[in-house]
Formats: C-alpha cells, structure tokens, sequence
C-alpha cells in the first residue's frame, strides 16, 4: 500500500468519526456520551476538537411550604408590577385544623392568608404569592400574609416561630423587604384586631435581622 493510499484511509476515516460526533450532538446532549466520543475521537485523528458547553442546569427553587392546599378565596393583586413591601402576621384564634378547613372552603366570607404555621411547625402554602390573599384590609395587594395556628394571648410553639421565620426570611430575600414592614394585623385594623399578639410578635421578630 502506498503513502497516498494510507493518507487517503485516514483523511476518510477521519471525516467518518467527525460525521459521527456532530451526527451525535445534532441529535443528543448527554454531556457524558459526547466527552467520552470526543476523547475517543482526539485520540485517533490526534486533533482538539471544539468543545461542546451543555446548556446549564436551571436551579429551580424548592418551596418554601411544606404542602399545599389551595384556598378559593384570592384574586389577582391589582395595578402593573406591584410591588411586594409588607409581610402581615396573624393568629388564628382557634386550632390549625380547624383554620385550614375554614381557609380552603368555599363559601361567603371572603379571607385568606398566604401561609398557614401548624402547631406542629409544618408550614401549609393556601394561596400563592403572586395572587392577593383577603387578610388585610387594605394591604391586600402590596402584602403577604401568614397565619400562625394560636391565639393572641397565648404563646406560639417554638416549632412555629422556627417556621415563621423561615417564611419572612424567603420573603424579606425574595422581595427586598425590610424588617420594618414586617407588620402585626392588629397595627393595621387596630380597631378590629388584636393578633399576633405583642409577645408573639417580639418572639417571631427576635431572630429576623
């Protein structure tokens, strides 16, 4: 065989590998399977080929509730671009259960809340974020509001202080809110409501910088 022979095989044996790989990647992205076809293919025509970049993994961010049981009781927050700036703290003023029953049941009195804390500290998604919840007067569209499973003279859990502060974090982070407009329902409808109660609400507040 002569050296015009030998080039010739090579040249076409070189082009066959390369029809390969890109006939590969046109229809493949497995990063794994490309690399291992890309070693094999340096080390046979001992060349550096191109190196394919695969499209980074998108993070997907896990929720910050642990279930969620959605609430009939929402709408679209009003206006182009509202601007997320309160998180409104309540208590239920009765049992977690009996509040998620009440929260998700659809029926004539429109209220709701974002979250609700459970006893336990389980944290149940009702309404999403981007939507308004009913419960706060007023601030229902520049706000997210919690629920805290108590009463507002009693003591909150541990568990659900825990909880709660999980959930400002993630929307103090989320939303660039300031520790400031982290607010009680009762200072907003003072005539009305008397909920987290002022110990709870220094509770929750104490480990939110």
């Amino acid at each position: 065989m002569n050296k015009m022979s030998v080039l010739r095989g090579k040249i076409t044996g070189g082009f066959l590998i390369m029809s390969t790989l890109v006939g590969y990647l046109t229809s493949s992205r497995h990063s794994e399977e490309w690399q291992t076809a890309q070693a094999t293919a340096r080390e046979k025509l001992g060349t550096s080929l191109i190196t394919y970049n695969p499209k980074p993994e998108v993070k997907v961010e896990k929720p910050v509730y642990d279930r969620f049981h959605k609430s009939p009781d929402y709408r679209a927050r009003k206006g182009k671009n509202v601007d997320i700036s309160e998180i409104v703290l309540h208590t239920t003023e009765g049992s977690g259960s009996g509040a998620e029953r009440w929260l998700t049941t659809k029926d004539k009195t429109l209220a709701s809340a974002h979250y609700l804390i459970m006893e336990d500290g389980e944290i149940v998604g009702l309404v999403k974020e981007k939507d308004a919840a009913y419960q706060c007067r007023g601030h229902n569209d520049n706000s997210v509001g919690i629920e805290f499973a108590g009463h507002y003279d009693k003591d909150l859990n541990p568990s659900q202080i825990k909880s709660g502060q999980k959930v400002i974090r993630h929307l103090m982070q989320n939303y660039k809110i300031s520790k400031d407009n982290i607010r009680a329902h009762s200072d907003l409808d003072p005539s009305r409501r008397k909920d987290p109660g002022k110990k709870n609400m220094e509770a929750i507040l104490k480990g939110i910088k």
